[in-house]
């Protein structure tokens, strides 16, 4: 069983907007590569990011740290 992480519920999120990466770059204030390297689970995010990412994608700081089992 995986755990889907904060970089693929951020991801999903988004696809679900229809957006780009650089959508959410342009409405978050947060750059493209950045996004980019989070989604990948590459790069840690400090609580103001997470907390402009989760407002731009119109959903809770809570919803985006939920750690669910993935089948």
């Amino acid at each position: 069983m995986q755990v889907q992480g904060l970089g693929p519920r951020i991801k999903t999120r988004r696809k679900e907007l229809g957006w780009t990466q650089q959508d959410l770059a342009s409405i978050s204030g947060i750059a493209q590569s950045e996004i980019s390297r989070i989604e990948q689970n590459d790069k840690d995010i400090e609580t103001h990011r997470l907390r402009k990412l989760a407002i731009s994608l119109q959903v809770s700081t809570d919803w985006l740290l939920d750690m669910k089992p993935v089948a």
